[in-house]
């Protein structure tokens, strides 16, 4: 109940809209926190807001009804299907979730109100991550990460930051729902090009990481080979850092079919004339003496 009251919107002091959040008039200090505390909850709530939105809608108005709603509202796929599972949580047990996260956790793996809430009050006790939560869940016992695994997100703490493995997740249900769809072969080539753009920055960055993978391990081979009283030579000649030069004679090692002006462009995120320069000072190097 004490949370419902702090959830609660002082009456005429602000407005939302889609963008905007206006004061309509000076408010005290207390209305002032009471619209910070919303707006930080609608954060970490908003997915069972939904749930519970739909749940008071179908019982009120009927399923129709909820499913106009929800396509007049445009709401995402992703968000519908997990206020889809959150309904199938008691509402009592999804408001003692920390996050839509844990709620979402419990309502998909707890068989059991009982088990949502012994698995709930486990992950307060415990300061569960919903990583962790699920990991706990599945193992029957609480499973925390290794303080040692490197995070591979952002390091700012922010609540419902969007993650590498939520990420993930969310790409292997698109892509079981559109393999079903037909994917890829079924698909126009209109269709099919507007997926492969949306995908090149990912792929790009895939390429990056795999590549200085392969720099880094031909550089612990090859340190005698690209050493820097060969490379500084063609270096001067041809204008490029000795380093930078280095590291493209490594790139060049591990798939010469594939080195090019606009492979070492996208890899060093330099400009054309830059890649083109560096590419000349590998070719310079591996002239024939």
């Amino acid at each position: 109940m004490q949370m419902m009251n702090e959830l609660t919107l002082p009456a005429d002091v602000a407005v939302f809209s889609r963008g905007s959040l206006e004061f309509l008039r000076p408010p005290t200090r207390e209305e002032w926190d009471q619209v910070g505390r919303y707006v930080v909850a609608s954060r970490t709530c908003s997915l069972r807001w939904l749930a519970d939105w739909r749940r008071t809608g179908r019982r009120a108005f009927g399923d129709e009804a909820v499913l106009e709603a929800e396509r007049q509202l445009e709401l995402e796929f992703k968000d519908l299907r997990a206020a889809e599972a959150l309904e199938r949580l008691e509402s009592g047990a999804a408001a003692r979730a920390a996050s839509d996260e844990h709620a979402f956790v419990v309502a998909r793996l707890c068989k059991s109100t009982e088990d949502a809430d012994r698995w709930l009050e486990t992950a307060e006790r415990e300061d569960l991550s919903a990583v962790e939560l699920q990991r706990s869940i599945k193992a029957g016992s609480v499973v925390k990460d290794d303080a040692e695994k490197p995070s591979v997100n952002a390091s700012d703490k922010s609540v419902g930051i969007v993650t590498i493995e939520g990420i993930r997740a969310q790409f292997d249900l698109w892509l079981r729902k559109v393999r079903g769809d037909g994917f890829p072969n079924g698909w126009d080539d209109r269709r099919r090009r507007m997926v492969l753009e949306l995908l090149r920055p990912m792929v790009e960055v895939s390429d990056e990481i795999e590549y200085l993978g392969h720099v880094a391990r031909t550089k612990e081979q090859s340190a005698e080979e690209f050493g820097i009283d060969e490379v500084m030579p063609v270096a001067n000649k041809t204008g490029v850092p000795v380093q930078m030069l280095t590291d493209a004679l490594c790139l060049h090692k591990t798939a010469p079919q594939d080195f090019s002006v606009a492979k070492v462009q996208r890899f060093f995120r330099i400009g054309y004339q830059a890649a083109e320069k560096l590419v000349k000072g590998v070719e310079e190097y591996l002239k024939p003496a």
